[in-house]
């Protein structure tokens, strides 16, 4: 069930992937140019330069936004937070480029589009994603046993902390105490620090 961090990072790549082609080449096939820039292979060829470069400048963003990892601790709102502010830097990268270099083929409908379908299909799919993941870990897949160290107050704070953020997916096996036995929150103590080895 558990695959490798490596094996998951090349999948989130391959869907995003999958997803920034679409939303490029969408709006360019909707514009009815493609017809008009096909005929002009030398047209063409300056789009898809434009949608590499707009591209890998997104990839390279989200991966430093460590969006290619599942991040249990990021909500949802804050990952779409993050895709759209990668969407929104690469797009200015790319628009930049495009007027320095004076490209008046490429329409606003196409660029605005492309932007907008960015911003929908790489939310959306995390979405789901982080649905999933979330439904995993309500089941008893993807979670992590913790011990706690201690059965203070700070203690108490982190159990009512773990119990209220179930997304998590840490469940607690016990706590180790040094002054004995006894229980915290409905939680055993186990036994002492010097017991773990």
């Amino acid at each position: 069930m558990h695959l490798s961090k490596k094996k998951v990072h090349i999948f989130y790549l391959l869907v995003d992937l999958l997803f920034i082609s679409c939303s490029f080449f969408a709006p360019f096939i909707l514009n009815n140019s493609y017809h008009l820039i096909v005929s002009k292979a030398g047209l063409f060829r300056e789009y898809l330069l434009i949608f590499f470069l707009w591209g890998s400048i997104l990839v390279f963003v989200l991966n430093n936004y460590v969006l290619y990892a599942t991040d249990r601790s990021l909500s949802i709102l804050s990952e779409c937070w993050k895709v759209s502010k990668a969407v929104c830097f690469s797009s200015v990268a790319a628009a930049l480029v495009i007027f320095a270099l004076h490209l008046n083929l490429f329409s606003r409908f196409v660029f605005f589009m492309s932007v907008l379908l960015l911003s929908i299909t790489l939310s959306f799919w995390r979405i789901l994603k982080r649905l999933w993941i979330r439904k995993l870990i309500l089941t008893g897949h993807l979670a992590k046993k913790v011990l706690i160290v201690g059965s203070g107050s700070m203690a108490q704070e982190l159990i009512d902390e773990i119990r209220n953020c179930s997304y998590l997916g840490l469940t607690i096996a016990g706590l180790i105490d040094d002054n004995g036995k006894g229980e915290v929150c409905g939680l055993s103590v186990l036994g002492k620090t010097s017991d773990i080895e």
